[in-house]
């Protein structure tokens, strides 16, 4: 159940969340997919994590999981936080790679969660968009193979 493993992810980052007084909104409908369960639960806590962390303190963090499309089952993370300029977009994924604005907002980071999120969609045929504007946020929206 994906609203399920998206539930998961948020728990994990609650602390972080609430450290940072980032509000994380839910609305989570169930929807059945086909993958490895730690994979799912990688990918979203990745996202979700990034997510919060990015966000400015006191921020808010939207998870929304869509059973309904035609095209199956779609997950949308979306926050309020630093964003990524345009140019830098086509690289976020991969191996290392962290944009100048996320070094200097979080120093922690390893350059590896996107990359782990774009191997598990490849691998499990889920497709990722990206929309993101500084000061303005990030939206990633994860679509799901349709399962019958």
């Amino acid at each position: 159940d994906l609203a399920e493993m998206a539930r998961w992810a948020i728990a994990r980052v609650g602390a972080v969340a609430q450290e940072r007084r980032v509000t994380v909104d839910e609305q989570l409908a169930s929807a059945s997919v086909v993958a490895v369960e730690d994979h799912l639960k990688m990918l979203l806590t990745n996202i979700v994590s990034n997510a919060v962390v990015y966000s400015a303190e006191g921020g808010m963090v939207r998870v929304r999981c869509d059973a309904t499309p035609p095209e199956g089952p779609v997950v949308t993370v979306e926050d309020q936080g630093i964003g990524i300029p345009q140019e830098k977009l086509p690289r976020i994924f991969d191996v290392y790679y962290r944009t100048e604005e996320a070094i200097r907002h979080n120093k922690d980071s390893t350059g590896l969660g996107l990359a782990i999120v774009r191997h598990v969609a490849v691998n499990n045929g889920i497709r990722v968009r990206v929309e993101s504007a500084p000061g303005r946020g990030t939206r990633f929206t994860l679509r799901f193979p349709f399962t019958a």
